[in-house]
């Protein structure tokens, strides 16, 4: 998920095959027994203050995306006059530009695919722009809250317009495989391939979820399912959401304390739409502050997050699966500043920026950032440790030594998902993306 100012979650936007797995791989400097955050460190700020070697004004269109558009030493973005470029991941030199574009959405079959202004689904060549097809895809007005996904092999068009539904296309000539345009798809998202199953969500009335189960050889609807429902992840070939009760939904929270449960699985049955397990935790005298949508599951432990919005704090608190246990609440560590990244939560408290292993509670200390300065999330990759803060800086942290290998000073409070390529970070600020070489 991208990081965002004051870290918080759209329910169901997207999964990782991260949020369920059982063991990790990244290694960190860690102490052998939990230390609360806020205790004075002993590192001192001596780190590389770092500049972008280029960057683009590209509107921040890739904030959101999970992964930018890079293909073979390229990254594709738009400019503010519509202009697509695929541009030099090193020097950022434009090698081809297509006018009147729209935003790379994919990169399929050795092409970068975009939805043009008309509604029409095109794909140039990433190497030299040429475009090898156009085809209609998505209804007017409307191509803005148009979507496109590479799901087996197929590119998935997701269209919010009335009838517009959800469409699959070749990616290597640009046919048109199937149209389902009785589906809902208003705030829709992809949720997974389950086999020859594909699942798909959008939203019922803002508050409620619907999931559909599609053919995806032939785009046949097979089972609906509606609820107070957020996906959480897979396990096991079933799709784990989390259930809310009608008294504790955001929306519609009750007034008086109920007794209830902090936080309510379901396993849903792809093949079927059914759900076939319920699984519920930590049974409260007030469950009106229930856990929020984010959810993971790793081995036998179950984490939630608590949100109170006065003050502004994320909680993050677990459960054991198969036996009764106290909750653990890691209130300790502070405020939590990111989800679950290669196995880790990150949290903040008196300035300090901690991070724990979910398996086990092991630690690494980041040491002191700034005073006063919020860390707005944290993303892990290559074995360092990306910590956007609220002052517009930009941390590269060393997840073996702990220590701060550079600081890129930006003028934004917003950030995208962090590629590194051959020693290359590219990010995505407001309105930015940036090129810097890692230190």
């Amino acid at each position: 998920m991208p990081v965002i100012s004051r870290f918080r979650f759209m329910a169901g936007i997207c999964l990782s095959a991260a949020l369920l797995a059982p063991s990790f791989g990244a290694p960190g400097a860690e102490a052998s027994a939990a230390k609360p955050a806020g205790a004075a460190s002993e590192k001192t700020p001596a780190f590389q203050t770092l500049r972008s070697t280029w960057k683009a004004d590209n509107n921040g269109e890739s904030l959101y995306a999970r992964q930018l558009p890079v293909s073979n030493g390229l990254v594709f973005y738009t400019d503010s006059r519509r202009t697509l470029h695929a541009a030099d991941v090193s020097g950022g030199k434009t090698e081809w530009s297509i006018p009147h574009a729209g935003s790379p959405q994919a990169i399929a079959a050795n092409g970068v695919v975009f939805l043009d202004a008309s509604g029409r689904l095109v794909k140039a060549d990433s190497s030299s722009g040429k475009v090898l097809w156009r085809t209609p895809a998505v209804k007017l007005p409307d191509v803005m809250g148009a979507r496109v996904n590479e799901v087996g092999g197929l590119l998935l068009v997701i269209d919010e317009n009335s009838g517009g539904g959800l469409s699959a296309f070749d990616p290597a000539s640009g046919k048109r495989k199937w149209k389902n345009a009785d589906l809902s798809m208003y705030a829709g998202n992809v949720v997974g391939q389950f086999g020859k199953t594909l699942v798909v969500s959008s939203t019922v009335d803002n508050m409620r979820t619907q999931f559909f189960g599609i053919d995806l050889s032939t785009g046949k609807k097979l089972w609906r399912k509606a609820g107070l429902y957020d996906a959480v992840g897979q396990e096991q070939g079933k799709l784990v959401l989390r259930e809310v009760t009608e008294q504790a939904n955001r929306l519609t929270q009750s007034e008086k304390p109920f007794r209830g449960y902090m936080l309510r699985l379901a396993l849903l049955d792809p093949a079927t739409g059914k759900i076939v397990k319920t699984e519920k935790y930590g049974l409260s005298q007030d469950a009106r502050l229930s856990t929020d949508s984010r959810s993971y599951i790793v081995g036998s432990r179950v984490f939630g997050v608590e949100t109170s919005w006065s003050p502004d704090l994320s909680t993050l608190v677990r459960y054991e699966r198969g036996r009764s246990a106290p909750v653990k609440s890691y209130a300790e560590y502070g405020d939590l500043v990111s989800d679950l990244q290669e196995g880790y939560f990150f949290f903040q408290k008196n300035g300090e920026l901690t991070a724990l292993r979910a398996e086990n509670d092991k630690t690494i200390s980041f040491g002191k950032l700034p005073a006063h300065v919020a860390v707005t999330g944290v993303r892990v990759s290559n074995g360092f440790a990306f910590a956007g803060l609220d002052n517009g800086d930009y941390y590269i942290l060393d997840m073996k030594s702990g220590k701060t290998a550079g600081v890129l000073p930006t003028k934004s409070d917003m950030f995208g998902d962090p590629f590194v390529q051959d020693g290359r970070l590219l990010i995505q600020t407001q309105p930015d993306l940036l090129s810097v070489k890692l230190p």
